[in-house]
């Protein structure tokens, strides 16, 4: 099959994702101007329906939609223009990928929105054919049912205790739970820390349902348990300082803090003390809150800078937390005032290096262009937001401080479009709602039934239980709904198990689309009376 038969919806959105009016729209007529408003609607109905007419040749790509994905791919790096400063308004360049037949399309589809946007100086949404979004939405909601029940008894399967269902080695037939004992060789208890709370977030994500209900209990259970001086399961003891509450990690050579799981800590408390509807835990928050400034302040930053995707996992915990906190605290000034100078760090950092990425970093951004209110913030946000697209895809945004040296392949080609790719979905989901990105959208949902369809557990896809002897299958039934990594991942790692993050990340990724839906609308095609050869 040609590639061309899954173009035709970038073009259609990238004409319409351009943002603010467009200067030519002056120079039209009154007369047209009116012609073409009242014009809006049915050429809005036609080109959606262009659009949607073939996203189902689209999604039978399985096999060979990464080089689809990858379009521009041959043409490598991105970054801003070095003029650019924090008080221009970036413009969205609208570029038609090169590849072949692609005239034909534009001239089918993108015309038609050029013509409008021209007019109307106005950014129309993106839209979906009805059938495929009712179709798709169903399989969404379905996985993150699965995976939230799965977590929720994952979280809770070590008798007595909490924070279990760390690990599942498939060989060995054997559980980890907690963050202690790890095998330190490919492990540590700070990445064991970040995915128990990343899990215990991702299934708030999900709405909890009445109270009593065994997924609520769960959660209120863990939450009671991040308020106490102690979490064993997670290795960590809270020291109350004069400068706010500080979380030990009882590491083999000491005690120790992190920025990132104290963050992480925050986002949990908050997030799921909301989705309960509990406040109680907003005063230890906040003393929470002042520790990590006291253990990260802003002169450390650069000092302590390790990674930008650590970095990232800090902005995004912070991002989430302000979300949910009460407007007028003080609590909320000082967070949005921490987050303002950290994200002016990050941005610089963001700058410095073309390889840069984090699906963290690109949900916070997500997050923080939700919040502001100021267009000028919003306009950075989206711009920043545009970049992490553009790396990730490997459009080409050449930076002129770089030259040909500083070029880069397209982070999606070099992972394999045929991985588990719910890592970079978390991220790229949400800035599917804020861009309007035709080629976003296209990539993020097939890549994302493809996790579900190709990595999730169930009756039909044991993944690598498969073969197993009958006490195995019946001790890890249970395990419907969870996701499973591809070998060349685990062998990277070093593991053959079943990791609490390999379901969680999924569970956000898929939480995620499911809200950015919301904001794409539905249209129906009616391809009318079936047309003669002639």
């Amino acid at each position: 099959m040609s590639s061309q038969s899954g173009f035709d919806m970038n073009l259609r959105v990238r004409m319409q994702a351009c943002d603010g009016s467009t200067p030519n729209a002056r120079f039209t007529s009154p007369l047209v101007t009116t012609l073409l408003s009242a014009l809006a609607k049915p050429l809005t109905a036609v080109a959606s329906a262009l659009t949607a007419q073939h996203m189902a040749r689209f999604l039978q790509f399985q096999a060979s939609w990464t080089s689809v994905c990858a379009v521009g791919s041959s043409e490598e790096g991105a970054g801003w223009d070095e003029g650019v400063t924090e008080t221009k308004t970036m413009r969205k360049t609208c570029r038609v990928v090169e590849m072949q037949g692609a005239i034909v399309w534009l001239m089918k589809l993108a015309l038609p929105w050029a013509f409008l946007t021209l007019a109307t100086g106005k950014q129309t949404p993106a839209a979906l054919e009805a059938s495929y979004k009712e179709r798709i939405e169903k399989v969404l909601n379905r996985s993150a049912s699965l995976a939230a029940e799965h977590l929720a008894q994952r979280l809770s399967l070590d008798p007595g205790s909490l924070f279990g269902g760390y690990e599942l080695d498939y060989e060995r037939k054997s559980w980890a739970h907690g963050c202690l004992g790890l095998v330190l060789s490919r492990d540590s208890l700070e990445n064991c820390a970040l995915r128990q709370l990343q899990a215990l977030t991702a299934l708030c994500d999900v709405p909890l349902t009445t109270a009593g209900s065994s997924r609520r209990q769960v959660v209120e259970d863990h939450l009671m348990r991040l308020l106490a001086e102690e979490i064993p399961e997670l290795g960590m003891r809270l020291q109350k300082t004069s400068a706010g509450s500080i979380f030990l990690l009882q590491k083999p050579t000491g005690e120790d803090a992190s920025p990132a799981v104290q963050a992480s800590l925050l986002m949990a408390a908050v997030r799921c003390g909301e989705a309960l509807s509990l406040k109680v835990q907003l005063e230890e928050a906040s003393a929470w809150f002042q520790g990590l400034s006291s253990i990260y302040p802003e002169n450390l930053w650069k000092e302590s800078f390790s990674s930008f995707h650590r970095a990232g996992i800090t902005w995004e915990a912070l991002a989430v937390t302000k979300r949910h906190i009460g407007k007028d605290s003080n609590f909320h000034r000082e967070l949005e005032n921490y987050l303002h100078r950290f994200e002016l760090f990050l941005r610089d950092v963001w700058e410095e290096n073309s390889e840069h990425w984090s699906f963290a970093s690109a949900r916070a951004l997500s997050v923080r262009f939700a919040a502001a209110k100021k267009k000028k913030a919003r306009s950075r946000f989206r711009t920043w937001a545009s970049e992490h697209v553009d790396r990730f895809l490997g459009r080409q945004h050449l930076h002129l401080k770089d030259g040909p040296e500083g070029l880069s392949q397209g982070i999606l080609a070099r992972i394999g479009g045929a991985r588990y790719t719910c890592g970079p979905l978390q991220g790229l989901a949400s800035l599917a709602a804020i861009l309007k990105d035709a080629e976003l959208i296209q990539v993020v949902l097939q890549l994302m039934e493809k996790d579900i369809r190709r990595y999730q557990l169930s009756d039909s896809n044991l993944g690598p239980l498969q073969g197993s002897n009958e006490e195995f299958e019946l001790l890890s039934s249970h395990l419907e709904g969870s996701f499973f990594r591809d070998e060349e991942q685990l062998r990277l790692e070093d593991r053959k198990t079943l990791r609490v993050d390999d379901t969680a990340m999924c569970l956000i990724a898929v939480s995620q689309m499911l809200e950015t839906m919301k904001s794409i609308k539905s249209v129906v095609v009616d391809e009318g009376p079936p047309r003669e050869d002639l």
